[in-house]
């Protein structure tokens, strides 16, 4: 990735070798509630972490949660991402919050 720049990977299906590939390029990968229902989807999460780890809706595509105001709630993402980390939902939340404000 270049200086202020990111290259995110959306709803990445690759490889456990692609990942770590696009990782150690610098690359961020972003998951919704929907993929970390797979287990493909929470090892790449587990495998990204916090420091590489976005959520996205993917919406109006994604069926499986709430709609919030036409939007998919982000509030099961980060449940979910809070299980697979081990961490909190306040702690999941403040490092994707970080990372995104990093970037935008």
């Amino acid at each position: 990735a270049h200086e202020g720049n990111a290259l995110i990977f959306h709803w990445f299906t690759g490889s456990r070798a692609e990942l770590e590939r696009a990782l150690s390029m610098g690359a961020i990968i972003s998951v919704n509630a929907d993929m970390l229902r797979t287990a493909k989807g929470r090892s790449h999460a587990l495998a990204a972490g916090p420091k590489r780890t976005l959520t996205e809706s993917d919406a109006p595509f994604t069926k499986m949660h709430p709609l919030i105001d036409g939007v998919p709630s982000m509030e099961s993402a980060i449940c979910a991402l809070a299980d697979c980390w081990g961490v909190s939902v306040p702690v999941a939340a403040g490092s994707v919050e970080q990372l995104a404000h990093h970037y935008w």
